[in-house]
């Protein structure tokens, strides 16, 4: 993706993200009386229109309504020409209005605008991320699983000696492997021992933990293999890491509101995406 391309996605997910924040905080509205799509395209007269962000509502049967934005994070100015393309837009998908939101604008482009009743023009300041404070203090902890190790001693009513991690365990009447078992009580003992962990005042990097957990468990209430289980102790000794992730963009959209997002988090063959906006 061009560097060009990647300034025009950042201020359309900027206004993306504001606009399904105003949505959700209105009265009335929920995630299932709107939907917010970006680069939608339609086809009308085998004409293909590309819309940087399209907005549905549905309120009631009879009562839908869409609006259209279209987003330039240019240097220099828009002007008049981009005006008259996307009055056309709003008249080929039957948008009710449509949001031109760019850093600035010429003179002919105002006026241009001016005479579409359905535009309105919006200021959109791009802030510098490499100085924009890092909002509410966001940051992840993540838990290196190749580096934790459980240990467990589960005593039944034989001590029989070692079980098998298939073995068949009832717990509060639900069945499940051995193994599945260990695995959720690993991770309660994790997340209760970092419960004491000030994440939000620990700097970027590496932290090492050793959790331990006792349980005694009723008659009945724990049955591994068909045995009782009286008493078990874990500990665990794992890893985890405070990520810090640095703002990557910062916009306000004048009279809408401001969106900041975060480089993105690598996590388990997957990416954790996070952005803070408010209105």
């Amino acid at each position: 993706m061009s560097d060009a391309s990647v300034k025009g996605k950042a201020l359309e997910d900027a206004v993306c993200a504001i606009e399904r924040c105003i949505l959700e905080k209105s009265p009335g509205y929920s995630d299932k009386t709107f939907r917010i799509f970006s680069k939608k395209v339609i086809v009308v007269d085998e004409v293909r229109h590309e819309i940087d962000v399209w907005v549905e509502i549905d309120i009631a049967p009879g009562y839908a309504t869409r609006f259209i934005f279209e987003c330039k994070n240019w240097k220099e100015k828009v002007g008049k020409n981009e005006i008259i393309v996307f009055s056309e837009k709003i008249s080929v998908s039957r948008a009710q209005d449509g949001i031109f939101v760019a850093k600035s604008f010429t003179s002919d482009a105002e006026a241009q605008a001016r005479k579409d009743p359905r535009i309105t023009l919006l200021l959109a300041t791009a802030h510098d991320p490499k100085t924009s404070p890092v909002p509410v203090g966001y940051h992840a902890v993540l838990q290196d699983l190749a580096q934790t190790r459980a240990s467990v001693s589960l005593h039944t009513t034989r001590n029989r000696g070692r079980l098998e991690n298939d073995a068949p365990v009832l717990a509060a009447g639900v069945v499940m492997p051995l193994k599945d078992y260990i695995t959720a009580w690993t991770r309660e003992a994790c997340e209760e021992r970092l419960r004491s962990f000030g994440s939000g005042e620990a700097p970027a990097g590496h932290y090492d933990f050793e959790a331990k957990s006792t349980r005694t468990f009723k008659d009945g209430e724990l049955v591994i293999d068909g045995e009782p289980v009286i008493q078990g102790e874990i500990v665990v000794n794992f890893r985890i890491e405070v990520v810090r992730p640095a703002v990557v963009s910062h916009f306000v959209v004048e009279s809408r509101g401001r969106a900041y997002s975060y480089e993105s988090i690598p996590f388990g063959g997957a990416f954790l995406d996070a952005s803070f906006v408010s209105t």
